[in-house]
């Protein structure tokens, strides 16, 4: 027995088996936190049902146009590194593929995160905690528990941009930021940020040069000559007006204490600002190099007066910027240890358990997703969940269908989905009316609005009721 759990021990040491258990561990964690949100009907048609409808096409070989938006994929967000999922989608086409494989890739980022922190510290477990704090962080967690996004992407991407930046393996640099640059069409603006980082750091300056280069000419090109000639304009007006993205721009750079307003207004700015830092023990802003990057990750949001979700932790628009915060961790750990060398009570020993504690704390007192393991009513099937199970199952995957927001994600594999209001004539309606529920469920409309649309179409004989069970209706069109 003991020679069993030496050789146990043994294998752990090993940096490749402790990082894969991890990344199985928080997978399985994540993967199966966001399936059963699925299963209890919490995921929504917009993100979940539009991007596997998407992907479903994709894989099938369709032109990728979305029912919900009619637009192009490559036209309401450019985003053809989302293609990696079509393969794996392709050989298990579930929705739960996904949830999974969303989860599996921001684990994935662990390893060249790790290797980084190895070589810039050469600290084993500091390494493992500063992994332990991008997992755990609250915007990582807040994108495994909403839906499905190719953002996941990212943080793997700039963190190995950065790993193989720093070992100058710059062929393997130019790969992660060619997938940085697929993920989606704003990213070329961040790339800027990190060419600039790498000239402050003294990177070669050639390479340094070409990502601004790049990056500033990828992401302007996209967003003022591809998209709108794929059909989407909807970088017009960002700042709230009427006026286009290249006169906004214009005005950003022009008015920089307006600029600087827009940033740090209203509070919730400010609020997640201090939040992000002290997850990472406000160690990076020791090490201003990558604050030019963690300043455009922020400057991207916040300066998007029309989504005002986007300035939040929640959601799916921190991930990567959790990834930046590691590394800059990292590095500021460095400059803190160099500037107090000669205080040996401080090591980074000290700092791992300070950043443990952060990360514990972080767990323990904010409304982090992973306290959903320790609520049991969440994985207990309700009546309404076997109530639109069973009707779910009645509607062929051929035809088209129109139903609220919490049902369409359970409905995406298939040509022609609309969400209510909007019917447009769809082969089935489908209804779930169980009370006490989000009026995001029903795409802002109120629970009584929507019985009488399914009342009206009822009166109006445009529709036959096919089944009920409990509060959940199917509808057919005559």
């Amino acid at each position: 027995m003991q020679a069993k759990i030496s050789l146990l021990l043994q294998i752990l040491k090993k940096d490749i088996t402790l990082l894969t258990c991890l990344i199985v561990v928080y997978t399985a964690i994540f993967g199966t936190l966001a399936v059963v949100r699925h299963y209890r009907f919490e995921s929504q048609g917009w993100d979940l049902g539009f991007y596997e409808q998407t992907i479903w096409k994709y894989a099938h070989g369709e032109i990728a146009r979305s029912s919900f938006s009619g637009k192009l994929d490559l036209a309401d967000r450019f985003r053809p590194a989302m293609l990696l999922f079509v393969i794996p989608y392709a050989l298990v086409p579930t929705t739960e593929t996904l949830l999974i494989l969303q989860a599996l890739v921001i684990a994935l980022a662990c390893f060249p995160l790790f290797y980084l922190a190895k070589k810039i510290t050469r600290h084993r477990n500091f390494s493992l905690i500063v992994c332990l704090a991008y997992l755990f962080f609250i915007g990582t967690q807040s994108l495994l528990l909403n839906d499905f996004h190719e953002v996941c992407l990212l943080p793997l991407a700039l963190i190995g941009l950065l790993y193989f930046l720093e070992t100058n393996k710059f062929r393997a640099a130019s790969v992660m930021l060619i997938l940085t640059l697929m993920v989606r069409e704003y990213v070329g603006f961040l790339v800027v940020a990190i060419g600039v980082s790498a000239l402050l750091t003294h990177k070669p300056r050639l390479f340094a040069f070409l990502m601004i280069a790049i990056g500033a000419i990828w992401s302007l090109v996209v967003i003022q000559v591809i998209m709108p000639a794929l059909g989407q304009n909807m970088f017009s007006g960002f700042l709230g007006g009427q006026a286009s993205f290249t006169t906004e721009l214009i005005q950003l750079i022009t008015h920089p204490l307006h600029t600087i307003s827009l940033l740090l207004t209203p509070v919730t700015k400010l609020k997640t600002m201090f939040v992000s830092f002290a997850a990472f023990g406000f160690l990076p802003v020791l090490y201003p190099p990558l604050l030019v990057p963690i300043a455009m990750q922020l400057a991207l949001r916040f300066l998007d007066l029309t989504h005002p979700y986007r300035w939040t932790l929640y959601f799916q628009y921190s991930a990567d910027l959790a990834g930046l915060m590691a590394i800059g961790a990292i590095y500021g750990s460095k400059q803190l240890l160099l500037f107090i060398k000669k205080i040996r009570i401080i090591s980074y020993t000290t700092i791992a358990c300070l950043l443990f504690a952060i990360t514990i704390f972080e767990q323990l007192f904010l409304s982090v997703p992973l306290k959903l393991l320790i609520q049991p009513n969440y994985f207990v099937t309700e009546a309404y969940m076997e109530n639109n199970q069973a009707l779910l199952q009645l509607i062929p995957p051929d035809t088209s269908v129109a139903t609220q927001n919490s049902l369409a994600a359970h409905l995406s594999r298939r040509d022609h989905l609309y969400l209510l209001p909007d019917t447009k004539n769809a082969d089935y309606v489908m209804f779930d009316l169980h009370p006490n529920q989000s009026a995001y469920n029903f795409s802002g409309r109120t629970p009584e609005e929507i019985r009488e649309l399914m009342d009206g179409l009822l009166a109006n004989k445009e529709y036959l009721l096919v089944a009920q069970q409990g509060d959940a209706y199917v509808l057919k069109s005559k």
